[in-house]
Order: C-alpha cells, then sequence, then structure tokens
C-alpha cells in the first residue's frame, strides 16, 4: 500500500514521512518553470557565451537585490 502511495504522489517514502524534510526545502528553493530551463539551457552553453549572458543579467540582479535592503 505505502509502494503505490509513494508511486502515485511520486515521492520517497521518507520524502512522504518527512525524513527529507530539508532536501524538499532545498528542492523549493530552485527557480521553477521558464527561470529553471533557461538556467539549465545556459549551463549547457560554452564558458565564454555564458559570462555574455551574466554581464547581462548581472545589473538586473544588483539592481532587484539593492532594493530589497
Amino acid at each position: 500500500m505505502l509502494t503505490k502511495l509513494t508511486d502515485i504522489l511520486g515521492v520517497s517514502a521518507d520524502e512522504l514521512f518527512g525524513v527529507n524534510a530539508a532536501k524538499s526545502k532545498a528542492a523549493a528553493a530552485k527557480p521553477n518553470g521558464r527561470a529553471r530551463q533557461m538556467f539549465e539551457a545556459v549551463s549547457k552553453l560554452p564558458r565564454r557565451q555564458q559570462e555574455k549572458i551574466f554581464d547581462i543579467l548581472q545589473p538586473f540582479v544588483t539592481q532587484q537585490t539593492a532594493g530589497k535592503t
């Protein structure tokens, strides 16, 4: 019965009982949707292209971070 439940929910028995709660929280902190897909795609690009993308994104991230302090 437990095996069926874990299969249906797509989690392990440990996760079901909260044993891996820390891992679940870490997974929840990862970007979702388009952001996650974009960062996964960027991570596969050559390092030089990644650096160009980071140079474009950094001012936006810095501005957003500065606004939260």
